[in-house]
């Protein structure tokens, strides 16, 4: 038999694990299935496998082009795959924890993930009795698609200063939308482009002329028959970017837009028919959805640096550099002369050292992440009775730690990038385009710096306020 011309043949994964991967594996001083047991729980390791078998084999979820595709390209094979999404999740009737297995295991960059990790989640947070059966039930069921359009132009992290204004006419019992100037066009929403047909609006709602802040309004921007644009609202994508270019990031304008009174979020502050504006119990209540949002973003992060760390890892043990000395190691590892055997990457202190340290730091992410989470649904469960307890402690962990977790795995991805060596330039090693699409999640949702400060000012006021009881103990 002739040898095969393919000269990737033998790490092929059609033929079966690589000898080199075999013994590395081999070497382990530990049962693999009770560490794995242990970072990820029975729970979630038999819900992977569960979802898994979902995603496997299905020809949508194929990524082996998304490499050679352009910007238009892209994003039509990511509204496939987002489809196909959403038939699973309705033929199997997946929960919110199950969607988010789905959504990680198909691994690529999607606007749907916008709307079920964040615009529902809000609605289902910040909805009242009677907006969760108008709203969040047709969301939750996929019957409409929505993003979150707070960022503008002009203004990102200062959500105070947004200038899109929500003006009530208590004649005929509306909120007339307006973005009057060309920094407060809303820009960034991702599926806004071309996807959805809703969004969840922030807007300065104003009764009489008086300023009452930020708050949420549920917009539809689309026909749902037509996907046309409504009347009054203007929407475009807002072009090329470094990286996810998957997912259709968009812009919008409104023009003297009329909605419903009801359609600004009231669970926790109230607009009554008369215009009268009964506040919010707690102001950061008005928050709660980028809280949530940014809950999820660091839960995920340590994901993304594991893609990377395996990737790296499992080509240090492949690739082999420089003889060292003795016979060929059973796997065919020769360096062409003398009968040398070249070593693997991975044995070298310089690439242990890049390498390893990011898959310590991923598994520790993880376990932040999982702690966050349990803190978030337990927070949530005790605002929808009312206790607003945990609401400050939510708040400062996940800005501290959405901050941190991704400029971790930004840095630690961009360490197993060059720790591929040239390969790691290639969009096809995996990591490069991953570092490209992650790179912003420094910023979204929360920047790096402004979060850090706020965290820094929150530690302060413990600090201050211990030393305030400490000298009324003295005192007295």
């Amino acid at each position: 038999m002739l040898p095969s011309t393919d000269p990737l043949a033998h790490v092929s994964s059609k033929r079966g694990v690589h000898p080199d991967m075999k013994k590395e594996r081999a070497k382990a001083t530990f049962q693999v299935g009770d560490f794995t047991n242990a970072l990820y729980g029975q729970d979630l390791i038999e819900r992977f496998a569960r979802i898994r078998k979902l995603v496997v084999g299905n020809k949508k979820f194929d990524l082996e082009d998304k490499w050679y595709h352009n910007k238009q390209q892209a994003y039509i094979r990511s509204c496939e795959r987002v489809e196909e999404m959403v038939r699973l999740i309705r033929e199997h009737s997946l929960s919110e924890a199950d969607e988010d297995v789905l959504h990680l295991l198909v691994g690529d960059d999607s606007w749907l993930y916008l709307h079920s990790r964040v615009f529902v989640p809000c609605l289902k947070l910040m909805c009242d009795d009677e907006q969760l059966k108008h709203f969040y039930l047709p969301a939750k069921e996929y019957r409409i698609l929505g993003t979150y359009a707070q960022t503008e132009l002009g203004h990102g992290s200062n959500v105070a200063g947004l200038e899109c204004v929500a003006d009530f006419d208590v004649k005929t019992d509306e909120w007339v939308l307006n973005t009057p100037t060309l920094t407060s066009t809303k820009w960034w929403p991702g599926g806004l482009g071309k996807s959805c047909t809703h969004c969840m609006l922030f807007a300065k709602a104003r009764i009489n002329g008086v300023d009452h802040g930020p708050q949420a309004f549920v917009l539809q921007i689309r026909d749902l028959n037509t996907h046309e644009s409504l009347p009054g609202v203007t929407l475009f994508d807002i072009g090329g970017k470094l990286g996810f270019n998957a997912v259709d990031n968009g812009g919008m304008r409104l023009d003297s837009v009329r909605i419903a009174r009801r359609c600004m979020l009231m669970r926790f502050a109230q607009v009554e028919r008369d215009g009268s504006f009964n506040k919010a119990k707690n102001e950061k209540l008005l928050y709660a959805g980028m809280t949530s949002t940014r809950v999820g973003v660091a839960k995920m992060a340590s994901f993304q640096l594991a893609k990377a760390a395996v990737i790296a890892t499992r080509y240090s043990v492949i690739r082999r550099q420089f003889a060292v000395g003795g016979d060929d190691d059973g796997g065919g590892n020769k360096s062409g002369g003398g009968g040398l055997v070249e070593s693997q990457i991975l044995d070298y202190n310089t690439q242990q050292l890049a390498v390893l340290p990011q898959l310590c730091t991923a598994m520790g992410m993880l376990c932040a992440g999982l702690k966050l989470q349990d803190m978030y649904s337990h927070s949530s469960r005790l605002m929808q009775g009312g206790d607003f307890s945990l609401l400050p402690e939510i708040h400062s962990v996940s800005s501290a730690l959405k901050a941190v977790l991704t400029v971790l795995a930004v840095e630690g991805i961009e360490t197993c990038r060059r720790a591929l060596g040239g390969h790691g330039y290639m969009l096809a090693g995996g990591a490069a385009g991953l570092l490209a699409s992650y790179t912003p999640a420094i910023t979204y949702e929360g920047e790096y710096v402004v979060l850090s400060i706020q965290l820094g000012r929150m530690l302060l006021k413990l600090l201050q306020a211990k030393h305030a009881m400490n000298n009324t103990h003295t005192h007295t």
